[in-house]
């Protein structure tokens, strides 16, 4: 799983370079290529022939059903051969939905750790979660420590229930681009420099079966440290539409307008 995610970070690393500093050219030209790619795995993975037909079959139905208004019976009967023609649709489409789903969710995984937060700044307060994979080290000295100016204005308070101690800190000046958990059996870093199209997830977990579309943005904790997951609680940092961030919108119609206008040139046929 971590290779697989590492060859992931370094595709997406080059697809969204910093543009001197603006983040926009990345989403939108990393949006216009997911957008072409998920049309021709669509085409890739349908019968394009078989598509067609049962889309017309489909109109067919939808037009008999605007003819026969006054007659009940006819009625009810197209109604049912329209629900068997949209059963049959879906049956040809599944292949490509049960393709691009996966996909789209690693493309979003991947946007939402260069285009969800804004850099950290000085001033800027967040709490630090650690759970370890034995409660014994709970019983042990844990350390927080930094490479640049952080205050822990509380911590670490312990919470037996699962196993987490919780941190909770401040950025003073310089800021650190790590944090780093040290115990009596090592420490596990969490990376803290991000923003401008660069990666910065705010949770690093050991790998996984969910690691590919959870958190593989950063290196996976390695199976025998003494931490299980290292979280960054922050505070949001963007306006929402309908509850979704700005990034996911243009994602979304920059994905749709891009990959409409090359369906006919790549022989898609919607």
């Amino acid at each position: 799983m971590s290779t697989i995610a590492g060859i992931l970070n370094t595709l997406f690393d080059l697809l969204t370079p910093v543009f001197a500093g603006n983040f926009w050219v990345p989403l939108v030209l990393t949006s216009a290529i997911a957008g072409v790619l998920l049309v021709w795995l669509f085409k890739v993975t349908t019968d394009q022939d078989q598509l067609v037909a049962r889309r017309h079959k489909l109109l067919g139905h939808l037009y008999e059903l605007g003819l026969y208004q006054d007659n009940l019976v006819t009625i009810m009967r197209v109604q049912k051969d329209l629900l068997i023609a949209n059963l049959r649709y879906l049956r040809v489409s599944l292949p490509a939905l049960l393709v691009l789903l996966p996909i789209t969710v690693i493309v979003l995984v991947q946007l939402e750790s260069r285009f969800e937060r804004s850099t950290l700044q000085p001033g800027d307060q967040f709490l630090v979660e650690a759970v370890v994979t034995d409660p014994a080290i709970l019983d042990q000295e844990l350390q927080l420590q930094s490479n640049g100016d952080v205050e822990i204005l509380a911590g670490p308070l312990v919470n037996r229930a699962d196993n987490s101690a919780w941190w909770r800190v401040k950025i003073i000046s310089h800021k650190p681009t790590e944090l780093a958990i040290v115990s009596a059996n090592g420490s596990v870093t969490k990376n803290l420099a991000g923003g401008n199209a660069s990666r910065f997830a705010t949770s690093r977990e050991q790998s996984g079966w969910h690691y590919l579309t959870m958190n593989p943005t950063e290196a996976a904790i390695p199976a025998d440290a003494f931490l299980q997951t290292l979280t960054l609680h922050l505070r949001q940092q963007h306006s929402t539409f309908l509850g979704l961030r700005w990034w996911f919108w243009i994602f979304c119609g920059t994905s749709m307008i891009i990959g409409l206008l090359f369906k006919n040139i790549l022989g898609v046929k919607l």
